[in-house]
């Protein structure tokens, strides 16, 4: 999924990012190892903020895993309840940042059990371009049709 960025001002640590609303599921796994569940809200390149049940200590290190673009390191730098703040170790590239939560999260593999691959989804990208091939031929053909 991916989000314009709009440039907003967080009062509570004074500072200024461009922000992506994304409200996308995830994982925060400590260093321990342990995954948990968790809801991003919003991405920038510096961090994001999640609501998660389990509790963060701050100064927790961390790394999320931002489907699409593989997992990252960060520290938990603030806390509101279930709200957590996460500071990237280092900001995330361009790339990174568009690509974030881009990939559908399915994992596809051999479990020991019958594979099966989930059924394909339409690249809407795709669709929408050969919508347009056809929509700009027939006003081609449309606009001979009237000079003839």
């Amino acid at each position: 999924m991916r989000s314009a960025l709009a440039s907003i001002t967080v009062d509570f640590d004074r500072r200024s990012a461009e922000r992506g609303e994304v409200r996308c599921s995830s994982t925060v796994r400590s260093t321990a190892g342990v995954s948990h569940d968790v809801v991003v809200h919003d991405l920038s390149a510096s961090g994001l903020s999640f609501t998660s049940e389990q509790s963060f200590a701050v100064g927790t290190p961390v790394t999320v895993g931002l489907s699409g673009s593989g997992s990252v390191p960060g520290t938990i730098i603030r806390h509101e309840r279930t709200l957590y703040g996460c500071a990237f170790d280092r900001p995330l590239t361009t790339a990174q940042l568009v690509d974030a939560f881009s990939s559908p999260g399915v994992l596809i593999g051999d479990f020991g059990g019958e594979a099966r691959r989930p059924a394909p989804v339409a690249d809407r990208k795709r669709a929408g371009a050969r919508l347009l091939v056809v929509l700009a031929a027939a006003g081609l053909w449309a606009a001979i049709y009237a000079l003839i």
